[in-house]
């Protein structure tokens, strides 16, 4: 009897990991869905670039007037934002980056910062929520995705951070 509670608990377990994580290769559901399409891609026209999110967590608002990008909300106060900014300044990437980290460091702490030559990240704490930042430089205007979630979301927000990082590029 404990022998079979044991392996009861240990599929329970088992079955509760694949159900959480965060996989790149589609799984079939019951219904014939894939996993894939639980996390939609936005495609902005305008600026060429992607980002997908998750379904589940997140929700399309209205794309902005101007084209340039689109808010998604999620329960708790999550918000992901994602733009696209025409280079008409003549920025490089390092002062972009520099001026996101002045701008999020504003009220917060920028905890990890990553800046390369068309690219750049910034993650840190504001006013008790986490943000994230990655930005890509490309055609001469920067691509944006911000995502901001309650600090004491960590387990659910953090592989979705990874997954939404690799997923938003330009095309």
């Amino acid at each position: 009897m404990k022998m079979a509670m044991a392996r009861v608990r240990v599929a329970a377990m088992a079955s509760a990991a694949a159900l959480m994580s965060v996989s790149a290769l589609p799984v079939h559901s019951a219904g014939g869905q894939t996993a894939e399409a639980k996390w939609p891609v936005y495609v902005n026209a305008r600026f060429g670039y992607h980002a997908c999110y998750p379904a589940a967590l997140l929700k399309p608002a209205a794309v902005s007037p101007n084209g340039d990008g689109r808010r998604f909300t999620g329960a708790g106060g999550a918000v992901l934002s994602v733009w696209g900014s025409n280079n008409a300044l003549g920025d490089t990437v390092a002062s972009n980056a520099a001026a996101d980290r002045e701008r999020l460091g504003n009220g917060g702490e920028v905890t990890y910062s990553v800046v390369r030559p068309t690219w750049y990240v910034l993650s840190g704490t504001r006013n008790g929520q986490i943000f994230y930042l990655k930005s890509v430089f490309a055609r001469d205007a920067f691509s944006t995705m911000e995502l901001l979630y309650p600090a004491n979301a960590g387990s659910t927000w953090t592989p979705v951070t990874s997954r939404l990082s690799r997923c938003f590029g330009v095309n």
